[in-house]
């Protein structure tokens, strides 16, 4: 269902837990597929490549249930073939991971789980990764420590792409959601980890690497929300469950843009030791923003952003995106309780407004700066810009004075 493309002499990636990855000269890479809490599909096989090359092999289905006790101390490997190397060289895609789904009323062991994509084919024009399989585990007790991998395949060179990661979902005892694991901190993939359904529900999702898309029009609900890698989600609506965080830490890097989120009580946005938030949300409703020592927020659109409170503590620093030559960024707030910027703490627009001009060109905003013979003048906001040597003129000043709300302008 998620095989690997073909074009101009190499493959893409298999598809299943995450899409495949595409191949060197663009072959789409096989799109994701299946259940996420109970699997039961093959991985998708790779693209082939030209002189005879087979694409890797998709990953194989492992589904065992058990009324007793389930002890895993070996392992269960339902991982994609490698793509191959032709001897032109042109590279073939990898195969995407396959299924792994037990379900047990007591697991026990140390044993390793893997359902990884393959790696694409080296070459010229390389083959695309395969994307990660679907690992799901339900048990009624649980003493076990196993190692679980739903990993994707690396691209076969720099002008292919990975693997989207796959999808480890698990609920231990008493829980009445899965928990979600997506990606690892030593892969980075390049291709989507699509997560379906008009309504999914989890009890937490932790992203360590990857790129995340939910269906558009989606409302996903989630208890707890953990970003320890470099990662972007896209979502039309994200609610989060009471007393959980969304939390970042450790130099997460989190691309994160929604219609809509909803913060129950006591739900905190929590970003901290070296992480960076980056979010374009239209609206966010309750929940608090508290940016810690080395943590970084930082707004990627204009849209009002409602928090209960605001802590920015010493270390941690409110910002937003580079603007260019229009206004798309801004540090927008409304804070129903108390906004507190300890000393130490920074909110940080220096230089984020309007664009400079470059070489003989004039700079962007109402009110940018000049050029003429050789020289600039400089940007106006609250007051005018000045004139440059050959004396271009300096920019207008423009917007209100007791309710501003715009960038200043270039140079």
């Amino acid at each position: 269902p998620g095989a690997g493309g073909y074009y101009a002499a190499c493959g893409s990636g298999g598809g299943h837990g995450g899409s495949g990855g595409n191949g060197g000269n663009n072959p789409s890479g096989g799109a994701a597929y299946g259940s996420i809490t109970n699997p039961a599909d093959l991985g998708s096989g790779g693209g082939g490549a030209y002189q005879n090359v087979y694409g890797g092999w998709g990953g194989g289905a492992v589904i065992i249930s058990a009324g007793g006790a389930m002890t895993l101390n070996g392992l269960i490997a339902a991982d994609g073939g490698n793509g191959v190397r032709s001897g032109i060289p042109y590279g073939s895609g990898g195969g995407a991971g396959g299924t792994v789904n037990l379900r047990a009323a007591a697991l026990a062991g140390s044993g390793t789980i893997t359902a990884n994509g393959g790696s694409g084919g080296s070459g010229n024009n390389a083959g695309g990764g395969g994307g990660g399989g679907r690992v799901a585990i339900a048990a009624s007790n649980d003493g076990s420590s196993l190692n679980l991998q739903a990993d994707n395949g690396a691209g076969g060179g720099s002008d292919a792409t990975s693997g989207g990661a796959g999808v480890i979902a698990y609920m231990g005892p008493g829980a009445a959601d899965y928990s979600l694991t997506i990606g690892n901190l030593t892969s980075s993939p390049q291709s989507a980890t699509p997560i379906s359904g008009a309504t999914p529900s989890f009890s937490t999702i932790t992203l360590n690497n990857g790129i995340v898309g939910f269906d558009a029009g989606s409302v996903a609900q989630v208890n707890s929300f953990i970003a320890a890698g470099v990662s972007t989600v896209t979502a039309a609506g994200l609610s989060f469950g009471p007393n959980y965080p969304l939390m970042l830490s450790g130099g997460a890097v989190l691309n994160l843009t929604a219609n809509s989120m909803v913060f129950g009580t006591n739900s905190p946005v929590e970003v901290k030791g070296g992480a960076t938030l980056k979010l374009a949300a239209q609206s966010t409703t309750g929940g608090s923003l508290n940016v810690r020592s080395g943590g970084i927020f930082q707004q990627m659109n204009v849209s009002t952003l409602n928090f209960t409170s605001v802590l920015v503590e010493p270390g941690g620093t409110l910002t937003h995106g580079t603007n260019g030559s229009t206004r798309q960024y801004a540090l927008n707030l409304n804070v129903s309780g108390d906004f507190t910027l300890q000393a130490g703490a920074t909110i940080a627009a220096s230089g984020l407004g309007y664009a400079g001009g470059y070489d003989q060109h004039v700079g962007y905003g109402p009110g940018a700066g000049g050029y003429y013979a050789a020289c600039g003048s400089g940007g106006g906001h609250g007051g005018s810009g000045g004139n440059g040597g050959n004396n271009p003129s300096g920019g207008a000043a423009y917007g209100s004075i007791t309710n501003p709300a715009d960038l200043g302008s270039g140079g």
